[in-house]
């Protein structure tokens, strides 16, 4: 049962990362397009970057250090003691 939780655990931070780094080149690609494109219109999609993708991005990275604090704690290997 423990190792079912592990493996579960692991596929759910694996997948976390997955979407905090697609997500980081996301942004990274609009960036680089708003520069290309510059103006007004550029600024438009820096600020969607910014403000709709970096919080979300930031929120599913966040839930991945859970996650993966988790696996230490299944495992029994965690430093912190209570």
């Amino acid at each position: 049962m423990k190792e079912k939780t592990e493996e579960i655990v692991k596929g759910v931070f694996g997948a976390l990362l997955g979407i905090s780094m697609i997500s980081g080149l996301l942004v990274f690609l609009m960036i680089l397009a708003a520069f290309v494109v510059g103006g007004e219109p550029g600024a438009s999609i820096a600020t969607f970057a910014w403000k709709q993708i970096v919080p979300t991005s930031i929120q599913v990275a966040t839930l991945g250090v859970i996650v993966g604090f988790l696996i230490f704690y299944i495992r029994g290997e965690h430093t912190l003691r209570i």
